[in-house]
């Protein structure tokens, strides 16, 4: 029983290893990267975590999904950081805590006033992004849309499921890359509610107030 603990506890450290080794590799990478971008490409693409997560998810047990977010979290933010040491993340006092997640101990945080501050620091390039809760979307629908200088750029979780509506909202001025997958945030000022639809429900109804693209 001792031999059979101590050969499984080395074949753990020796994994350990291999993850290190890996781990640096790809931060390494990402340096690389960013050297090889042209000047102004944003450093946060939405859309590629979208599919990274969609895509290592589907490869392994639902269980594991859990921890390949957690993880990956962990290492895309250590990976901006790498690209761009200061990219800041601003929050308001409820979005904090998932601010906080989002950059796992790897990129600053700016705390703004309220969601109207929140914008503005936005706006004028003092935050590179910003996070709010979905439950505060509302009173910033106004100044929120494709066309204006703060829109939505992802909804949060980033790995998508189709029964779980978004929990929080990602902000940003650079309008993000298209892909297949966008789906668009429209607000119903009838009723003040939020609703994600794909490109063909917003050609039908062009009266909709897009808010921005998840």
């Amino acid at each position: 029983m001792d031999d059979d603990l101590t050969r499984l506890r080395a074949q753990i450290d020796q994994i350990d290893q291999q993850i290190l080794a890996l781990l640096s590799d790809r931060l390494q990478m990402a340096e690389q990267v960013a050297a090889a971008k042209q000047n102004g490409s944003p450093v946060f693409r939405p859309e590629r975590e979208t599919q990274l997560l969609t895509r290592l998810c589907e490869q392994t047990d639902p269980r594991l999904h859990s921890v390949i977010q957690t993880v990956w979290r962990a290492i895309i933010s250590a990976a901006i950081a790498r690209q761009k040491p200061e990219f800041t993340i601003g929050a308001i006092a409820s979005s904090e805590l998932t601010a906080r997640l989002f950059a796992a101990g790897q990129l600053a945080i700016q705390m703004a006033a309220d969601p109207g501050d929140l914008c503005q620091q936005i706006e004028t390039r003092h935050l590179d992004i910003g996070i709010i809760e979905a439950a505060d979307l509302a009173a910033l629908h106004q100044r929120l849309g494709l066309d204006k200088p703060v829109k939505i750029i992802a909804a949060l979780p980033l790995f998508k499921q189709s029964s779980q509506p978004p929990s929080a909202f990602v902000l940003a001025a650079v309008r993000p890359e298209a892909s297949e997958q966008d789906r668009y945030l429209v607000y119903h000022k009838d009723n003040a509610q939020t609703e994600l639809v794909t490109a063909e429900q917003l050609a039908a109804c062009p009266d909709l107030s897009v808010l921005g693209i998840c």
